[in-house]
Parts: C-alpha cells; sequence; structure tokens
C-alpha cells in the first residue's frame, strides 16, 4: 500500500479524500505509519496518518487531536522497539519529544482554536514556534488585534526561515 516516506501515495491519497468526506478520522487509521524505505533499505516512520487527522480537525473536535497523539505515541514506541538503529532514542524517553515536534498535531490544535475561537487552546503547546503559529492565525481569523500582541517577535515558524509574523499582523 504505502511505498513512500513522507508522500502519499494513491492509495493513501484514497483513504484520505474518503475520510474528508466522510469526516470520519477514524477511517485516517487506514493509512500506513510505517513503510519500507527502497532508497534507505530500512522502515521508515511516515506522518502521512496523522496529517489526514489535521486536516480533518478543522470541524472542531478536539477529540480528533487526543486521537492523533494516542496513536502517534503508540506507534512511534512500536517503532522504535522494533528497530536497533532508533532504540537509543526509546531509552532516552524521545518518544514525547518526538510528539512535541509534530507539526500535524499542533496544526490540528490551532484548527481547534481557530474554530472554537479559543487562544487558551494554543498554550496547550510548550513549542514556542507552533505557540507563535497559532496565535497569529487565530488573530486573522478572528481580526483580533489583542491576539497580535502575544505573538512573538520571530522569524521561525516550523523550523522553516520565513517572514516576520508580527510585522504581518498589524
Amino acid at each position: 500500500k504505502s511505498d513512500e516516506p513522507g508522500y502519499f501515495n494513491e492509495h493513501d491519497r484514497c483513504v484520505k479524500k474518503i475520510a474528508l468526506m466522510k469526516k470520519d478520522y477514524k477511517i485516517c487509521n487506514n493509512i500506513e505509519t510505517i513503510v519500507w524505505d527502497n532508497s534507505n533499505k530500512e522502515n521508515q516512520f511516515t506522518k502521512r496518518r496523522y496529517d489526514c487527522y489535521a486536516e480533518l480537525s478543522v470541524n472542531g473536535e478536539r477529540k480528533i487531536c487526543e486521537e492523533l497523539e494516542i496513536n502517534f505515541k503508540a506507534e512511534y514506541k512500536n517503532f522504535l522497539a522494533a528497530d536497533n538503529f532508533y532504540r537509543n532514542d526509546m531509552i532516552t524517553g524521545n518518544v514525547n519529544n518526538h510528539f512535541e515536534d509534530l507539526e500535524e498535531y499542533h496544526t490540528c490544535k490551532k484548527n481547534i482554536a481557530i474554530y472554537n475561537e479559543d487562544a487558551s487552546i494554543c498554550e496547550e503547546t510548550n513549542n514556542k514556534n507552533f505557540l507563535n503559529d497559532c496565535y497569529y492565525d487565530l488573530a486573522i481569523a478572528k481580526k483580533d488585534i489583542s491576539l497580535c500582541d502575544k505573538v512573538e517577535n520571530s522569524y521561525a515558524i516550523y523550523g522553516k526561515v520565513l517572514y516576520n509574523r508580527i510585522d504581518n499582523c498589524y
């Protein structure tokens, strides 16, 4: 079914489309998370399933983000346990570290915050870049300049160099 780590193949695209049409995040579970990477000759952990969850979160259902967290932590822990190369991550407890950097989870939370117009949902993260991104997008969605004051002057969003978010808020 799944063949290229990091990219949706036709099977996964089809599953995701049906999940979106039916607005049923459980359908996303039919997308593989651990796939064989022919170029590196090893198993790779892919986040395609979590991208499916994140897109469905625009409907404001908080349960989707909770399911994404539970699913990711269980799947990633299984992946680490099965692969000696990554076993050191498991010993040092990096499952939670990898989760804190999972863009799809933060996108999920941001979508819920925007749907509910609730900035406190943005504050459920320890990641400053995701927090800024959530405040910024919520400020724009609500047309609420007071939320712009919460956006810190930062050029790094999701680890990519972009433009200055605070300057674009005003």
